[in-house]
């Protein structure tokens, strides 16, 4: 199943299970307008659209597929780079992103269509989220998915555009959409591979992420975790203490946003296996709703 590009922070990870997600103004952290930091950026001119590109970073290796410019100046270029640490100002959507891809226009240009992406896993043999994978690259517990950082947005946050992503001989494959997509002039956008465990005990939380527009208390959302065959208790843990509340209430748990910001809740089995819960929480100009 492939994800639309949807105008909303994070928390529209596995949009599927997931409803009335908004967006809002306001303020936050910024992506710095300049590639990635610590790449070296590989810059094209935009005339040559449509073109795969290619990246390389800490063992693995892809190339993004940008379709053919519908507008843009002449002599515009884009600056490609890649990296395998976050980009300072916005966290990981999860802890277990794999890529960073930084993308930047010297002009604002409008292509066709979102850029599609491929990524090689063959040249990193156990790549952090693949870790307990007995055959990394062709059976994994779980799934890739693609997230990107807006710079235009504020607070500067995740969003999911794809996945999951098609994997084959070690090759991870996003397809992008034919929604055109406006790169605005020398502002990074920052594109996430991560990867989401299954967790062979299939530990579930449903919904998979949330998201949340203002600190309303009338805002909060049930989440329910469960496992089949456990009977145990899970074990919370979080990076939500600012952003949001998670309070056990039977076999669900109420989420209360409480400030703007990124955070991931961790609900783990006595047996090792855990699922992870992104949240976002948008907080508009003047407050929450």
């Amino acid at each position: 199943m492939k994800l639309r590009l949807i105008q909303v922070p994070i928390a529209c990870v596995l949009a599927a299970a997931l409803s009335g997600c908004g967006g809002g103004g306001g303020s936050g952290p910024s992506i710095p307008a300049s590639p990635l930091a610590t790449a070296t950026p590989n810059t094209i001119p935009v005339a040559q659209f449509p073109l795969a590109i290619p990246f390389s970073a800490g063992g693995l290796t892809g190339s993004m597929l940008v379709p053919s410019a519908g507008s843009a100046p002449s002599g515009a270029t884009l600056s490609l780079s890649a990296t395998t640490s976050a980009p300072s100002g916005v966290p990981p959507l999860v802890n277990a992103g794999e890529m960073f891809v930084g993308a930047l226009m010297s002009a604002t240009v409008t292509l066709s269509g979102a850029p599609g992406f491929q990524f090689s896993l063959n040249g990193l043999p156990t790549p952090t989220a693949l870790r307990s994978s007995s055959n990394a690259q062709s059976a994994p517990s779980g799934s890739f998915y693609l997230a990107l950082a807006d710079p235009t947005k504020s607070p500067a946050s995740w969003q999911v555009i794809e996945g999951p992503g098609t994997l084959g001989n070690g090759i991870v494959v996003f397809a992008g959409t034919q929604t055109p997509m406006t790169f605005a002039a020398n502002q990074t956008y920052v594109f996430e591979l991560f990867y989401l465990s299954a967790g062979s005990g299939a530990v579930t939380v449903s919904p998979s992420a949330l998201s949340f527009l203002g600190t309303s208390p009338s805002a909060a959302q049930f989440v329910t975790v469960s496992e089949a065959g456990y009977t145990g208790a899970f074990v919370l843990n979080s990076t939500c203490s600012s952003v949001a509340t998670i309070t056990p209430s039977g076999n669900q748990y109420i989420v209360q946003p409480a400030g703007a910001g990124t955070c991931s809740a961790t609900f783990s089995d006595a047996n090792g296996h855990s699922a992870i819960l992104p949240i976002v929480v948008t907080v508009t100009t003047g407050g929450g709703q």
